[in-house]
């Protein structure tokens, strides 16, 4: 009696023993607490997708930990999560643009101490149907098209490395166009397709149509509109007039959701992008509206910052003045400023 009791007992302490390691591989590693917020329909509430990923650098560190840790079955449920969520920042930044960011670090650049193709090799070992390495192939072969062209263009590119370029960006395009349904209802998807297919119009992948679709889906997600922006820039062969009429186009399309403000959002996300907008004709009246709008709208330093950068560039005393005393003095240093217009020299301008 008193052996079954120590047999019953003893298998009592390894079931919870397994209940607590099965706990642990579900878990989201900071996923501490006594409601979990690691498993769907849970991890999909406003509170748990908060609590999971708090703003756009802590969702980047975490999905990497997930990586390192050869987590990949959580790292997809993560990525679900992140990718159909409709969760944004302050400044109106789509929680599900951190999938896209993420992978792009992971198909480019891997993670610490990992290559993209060991990172690739691990993932599809342990998840051998991923919905998300489509994703990340697609990108590995865009990577790889790019270095075989290298930043020639026109006649300076051999036709060797132009037919190669071309071969491996229809490959990435025909890998997503293959890819699992499930992949293809997300913004994730869509994103990385746009991005390929501006790279080249040789795609079976029409850059216009697919921009003008994922719009029509997802007009709030912002990083459509900054991605085709981006390329009709000076220095992609493009011009400011061309900007310029982007820019008001969907600023007029958006005007019953955004008000005026995606006039002044799509400027200053070109600063994001390495690119200092100023087009001759920049009309400073409206983008001073549409700042205000903005501001309102969406209450984040980045654009408190970027409307004293402008409004020093257009040498408006009054402006600036209003722009400066509204943001905090400790982010003050930290201001993200147009070329040529610093925080000392704007000052410097103000006070003279």
């Amino acid at each position: 009696m008193v052996r079954r009791h120590r047999v019953r007992r003893a298998i009592g302490v390894f079931a919870v023993f397994l209940a607590a390691t099965a706990s642990a591989q579900t878990r989201y590693p900071w996923d501490t607490g006594t409601v979990s917020c690691s498993m769907p329909p849970a991890s999909t509430t406003a509170a748990c997708l908060q609590a999971n990923w708090p703003d756009f650098p802590e969702t980047s560190q975490r999905l990497q930990q997930l990586v390192l840790s050869r987590q990949f079955a959580l790292l997809e449920r993560a990525l679900t999560d992140i990718s159909q969520s409709a969760s944004e920042s302050p400044s109106g930044r789509p929680l599900s643009y951190s999938a896209f960011a993420s992978l792009l670090a992971f198909a480019t650049t891997g993670a610490p101490g990992v290559t993209p193709s060991q990172l690739a090799q691990a993932w599809r070992a342990a998840v051998p149907g991923s919905h998300f390495l489509p994703v990340i192939d697609a990108l590995a072969l865009r990577e790889r098209a790019w270095k075989i062209r290298g930043s020639a263009t026109g006649a300076q590119a051999l036709p060797e490395s132009e037919q190669l370029f071309a071969t491996r960006l229809a490959s990435a395009d025909r890998v997503l166009l293959e890819a699992p349904p499930e992949l293809k209802q997300f913004p994730l998807w869509h994103h990385v397709l746009l991005v390929i297919a501006l790279d080249s119009r040789k795609l079976q992948t029409d850059a216009p149509s697919e921009f003008h679709a994922a719009v029509k889906r997802w007009p709030r997600y912002f990083p459509f509109y900054v991605t085709v922006l981006a390329r009709m820039t000076p220095n992609q062969g493009g011009n400011w007039e061309f900007v310029e009429w982007f820019v008001d186009t969907w600023a007029r399309q958006s005007a019953a959701t955004e008000g005026s403000s995606m006039y002044a959002r799509l400027y200053v996300e070109l600063i994001g992008y390495g690119k200092d907008p100023i087009p001759r004709h920049l009309d400073w009246g409206r983008m001073k509206a549409s700042f205000a709008d903005l501001m309102a709208r969406y209450p984040d330093p980045e654009f408190k910052h970027a409307f004293a950068a402008y409004a020093c560039r257009a040498a408006d005393r009054l402006a600036f003045r209003r722009a400066i005393a509204n943001i905090a003095p400790d982010q003050l240093p930290h201001i993200e400023w147009l070329h040529g217009y610093s925080y000392a020299a704007c000052m410097k301008w103000y006070a003279g």
